[in-house]
C-alpha cells in the first residue's frame, strides 16, 4: 500500500474548498506576461487537484518569478540609463556566480527598484506600474503591501519548506496556507492592472513576434518556442545564447502595438538591404549581428 501523510484527504478537501475562496483575477490570467500568468494558474491548478504541498511549491514559484521580473526590469533600465556605479551593483547582483536566492531577491533585488526610480522620471515613468508592484513611486520609495506580504511569504516558506518540511499530519500546513494564500492573492489583485498595455514578447525566425500574454500562451507558443531551440541547437554559441537574430532576436517587454510595428519596420529594412546593391546596413541588424557572432560579408 502506499504511504500517504495523516489526513491526506482531508487535507485535499481543504484545498478544494479554499480555491472557491480565492478571488482569482481573470486579468493576471489572461492578460499579465506569461511566466506570471502562468504560475497564476498552475497554483489555482493544484489547489483544485487537491494537492497541498504542490499548491505550497507553486505559491514560491508564483512570488519568485513576480519578484524577478520586476527586480530584472529595473535591473535592465539601470543597465541602459544609470550611471557606472548604478549599472556595476546592477550586475553584481543579477550577474552573481552564485545565483541569489528568493530571500536576495526580495530584500536586495528591491533596491534595483528603488535606483530604478532615482533616474529622471521620462524613463521610469513607463513602467512605473509595473515598479510600484514593489516599490511606491517617491524621492523615498515606500514599500507596497504586496511587497510586505512577499516578505512575510518568504519566512514562512523557510520556516515551512525549506527547514522543516517533513510533516506526518498534513493538517499541520492548512491554517498557515490559508493565511498567507488569502493574503498574497488579495494584494497581487490589487495590482491586476499594472501590466496593462506592456506586453511580454519573443522574436523568433519563425514569428518575429511572438505574444506572450495569459496562462494560455505556454502551450500555444510550444511549436514556435521547439523550431527555435532546434535551430539553436545546430548554430553556434552564439546563437545557443539567444542573440543572434536569426534564431531568437530578443526577449522584451514593450507595448504590443509597438513590437509589431518594429516587426514590421525591421522585415523592411531587412529585405531591402538584402536586395539592394550598396544598400546600407540598418544599425539595429548590424548591432544585432554583430552581437550574435554571425556577422558575415554580404
Amino acid at each position: 500500500m502506499a504511504f500517504a501523510p495523516r489526513h491526506h484527504e482531508q487535507a485535499a478537501e481543504f484545498c478544494r474548498a479554499l480555491v472557491e475562496r480565492i478571488d482569482w483575477s481573470p486579468v493576471i490570467l489572461d492578460r499579465w506576461p506569461m511566466p506570471l500568468a502562468f504560475e497564476y494558474w498552475r497554483l489555482r491548478a493544484e489547489l483544485q487537484r487537491g494537492q497541498l504541498l504542490a499548491a505550497m511549491v507553486q505559491l514560491k514559484d508564483c512570488a519568485e518569478v513576480l519578484v524577478k521580473l520586476v527586480v530584472s526590469i529595473a535591473g535592465r533600465l539601470l543597465i541602459e540609463q544609470g550611471n557606472a556605479r548604478q549599472r556595476a551593483e546592477d550586475r553584481r547582483f543579477l550577474l552573481a556566480r552564485k545565483p541569489p536566492s528568493l530571500g536576495d531577491w526580495v530584500q536586495e533585488g528591491v533596491k534595483l527598484v528603488e535606483a530604478a526610480y532615482r533616474l529622471a522620471e521620462d524613463l521610469w515613468q513607463p513602467w512605473a506600474s509595473v515598479l510600484g508592484l514593489l516599490r511606491k513611486a517617491g524621492r523615498k520609495p515606500q514599500p507596497t503591501l504586496l511587497w510586505q506580504e512577499l516578505v512575510n511569504l518568504v519566512g514562512w516558506l523557510q520556516r515551512r519548506i525549506r527547514h522543516n518540511a517533513l510533516r506526518l499530519d498534513m493538517l499541520d500546513f492548512t491554517d498557515d496556507l490559508n493565511e498567507r494564500l488569502t493574503a498574497f492573492s488579495a494584494r497581487l489583485v490589487a495590482h491586476a492592472a499594472a501590466w496593462d498595455g506592456i506586453a511580454l514578447a519573443v522574436g523568433t525566425d519563425a514569428d518575429w513576434t511572438l505574444m506572450l500574454t495569459g496562462h494560455s500562451a505556454l502551450e500555444a507558443a510550444q511549436p514556435a518556442f521547439a523550431r527555435t531551440s532546434e535551430r539553436a541547437r545546430l548554430g553556434s554559441a552564439a546563437a545557443r545564447s539567444g542573440r543572434s537574430h536569426a534564431v531568437a532576436g530578443a526577449v522584451y517587454l514593450s507595448a504590443p502595438s509597438f513590437a509589431r510595428r518594429r516587426n514590421r519596420l525591421l522585415r523592411t529594412q531587412q529585405t531591402h538591404w538584402q536586395t539592394q546593391p550598396g544598400a546600407v546596413e540598418p544599425a539595429e541588424l548590424s548591432h544585432r549581428r554583430h552581437r550574435s557572432g554571425r556577422s558575415r560579408r554580404r
